[in-house]
């Protein structure tokens, strides 16, 4: 319960999504419900007075063949939802599959579905939607569906394929590979997993596309007479020249039907993709918490005294917190030190512990979904956190820089860490370390176990 709780209520979940799913919520609900309230006879032709403007009997009014409105909207939103559900879901299936085995796989697979994909993404969909309907004589519902997923497999392919490609060069991929784990396993439980967000964002956007094909074909009157949809009474609204006769409660509420069931969607799709992604839900609060440390710093500025403005570094208290799905954690807490001119300090730690985060955290480089919670940073006497971000690249190289570590600049394994720690404190231009100092030095470092291990288990930032 406790998981859940902090899911809803995470970083991820944002606005949108909530608006978004909302508004949906109300839609369908509505369409679920609406029969039970309301009279869903009403909308067969001739059971009202037809042509009259809305009143309290009659909401939405009734329209020109003797059939009320709101009965006949109550009939319609649920059939429309029912098509865009199903050819979304179809076509986002062929895409899934054929992306999947396509970009995991790849070879020839992968060059037939590319070329296939390509190919028919260039041939307007629109015409051949158009000359198939136009050619179907009993056009059903189901039958409407079918047609528009057709042609709405070739984007989530692409789209799909492209993921699948990058997952699949991960280093975590590249580790289940070399432990032995077996191609479909792979696939099911390092692939697939990863891929859910991009599916789920992948078929509201289907759903979303197949609703507005359907309800342009049903306005050209190419779709199921016999059913009530939104795009079937805007094109009877049309046939009998509702807008020059002044009905707009025949035209009108269709339309904003449509344009509500759009927009959640759209919200939808939104809130999926911050979702997906933690670097865009994550942005927007760092930011903020930024701006708040930055105030922070500068009100703190003036607290700092002679000698320290002396130092060429000072850290005091710095934090930094990455935000996830499951809550925030402190990957640097409390970290102070501080540097006079012609110093040098190493940090030592095993992989993934933190140095890394905070050397970019002293450069202000820390990146969604990170950010600098606490502390004061000081270079020559300025607050880093209180500087602008002009500020930040003029100081950035000329005062100071990171070298990450690669391939030129990478530890030799087959140096001690001792031995790699005193090349850098006795620099080249000095005379070797007498016996007192050398001493002095093994001393000193003498409870740091790790001086005696070498490289390869762990690194230094």
């Amino acid at each position: 319960m406790g998981r859940l709780l902090r899911a809803l209520t995470g970083p991820r979940i944002t606005a949108n999504l909530v608006i978004g799913l909302t508004i949906l919520t109300i839609v369908i609900l509505s369409s679920l419900l609406g029969p039970l309230f309301i009279d869903t006879d009403r909308a067969l032709v001739g059971e009202v007075p037809p042509s009259l403007a809305p009143t309290s009997e009659y909401p939405l009014g009734t329209d020109s063949q003797g059939r009320d409105m709101l009965a006949v909207m109550v009939v319609a939103v649920p059939q429309t939802l029912k098509m865009g559900l199903i050819a979304g879901l179809v076509g986002i299936s062929i895409g899934l599959v054929l992306g999947l085995l396509s970009g995991f796989f790849g070879g020839p697979l992968d060059t037939g579905v590319r070329i296939m994909a390509d190919s028919l993404m260039t041939v307007p969909g629109i015409a051949i939607l158009i000359i198939i309907a136009a050619n179907v004589e009993s056009m059903s519902v189901e039958m409407m569906a079918l047609t528009v997923a057709a042609l709405a497999w070739m984007f989530p392919t692409r789209t799909i394929r492209s993921q699948v490609l990058s997952i699949r060069e991960r280093p975590y991929t590249a580790v289940a590979r070399a432990n032995g784990m077996s191609e479909l396993e792979l696939l099911f439980r390092e692939v697939m997993p990863n891929l859910l967000p991009y599916v789920a964002a992948g078929l509201v956007v289907a759903i979303n596309g197949a609703i507005l094909a359907t309800v342009g074909l049903e306005s050209l009157g190419l779709g199921a007479q016999n059913v009530h949809t939104l795009g079937t009474i805007i094109f009877w609204a049309r046939r009998y020249s509702a807008i020059l006769r002044g009905q707009w409660w025949w035209w009108g509420p269709p339309i904003v039907a449509i344009s509500t069931i759009f927009i959640g969607f759209f919200l939808l799709s939104a809130g999926l993709d911050r979702f997906a992604n933690p670097t865009l839900s994550a942005n927007p609060k760092s930011k903020r918490r930024k701006r708040q440390a930055t105030r922070i710093a500068n009100a703190d500025k003036s607290s700092l005294s002679e000698a320290d403005k002396e130092l060429v570094l000072k850290v005091e208290d710095l934090k930094v917190v990455f935000e996830t799905q499951a809550g925030s954690g402190a990957a640097v807490d409390g970290v102070s030190f501080q540097l006079k001119a012609g110093e040098r300090m190493g940090l030592i730690g095993e992989s993934g512990c933190g140095k890394t985060t905070m050397a970019t955290a002293l450069m202000s480089l820390t990146q969604p979904p990170g950010y600098i919670a606490g502390g004061r940073i000081f270079l020559n006497g300025r607050n880093l956190l209180g500087l602008s971000e002009n500020e930040l690249r003029q100081a950035r190289l000329k005062e100071i820089a990171l070298m990450p570590q690669a391939a030129m600049n990478a530890l030799n394994q087959s140096c001690a860490s001792a031995t790699r720690l005193r090349m850098v404190c006795w620099p080249t231009n000095r005379r070797s370390p007498n016996r007192r100092s050398t001493k002095l030095w093994r001393t000193r470092w003498r409870r740091l176990a790790c001086l005696r291990s070498w490289p390869i288990a762990f690194r230094i930032s």
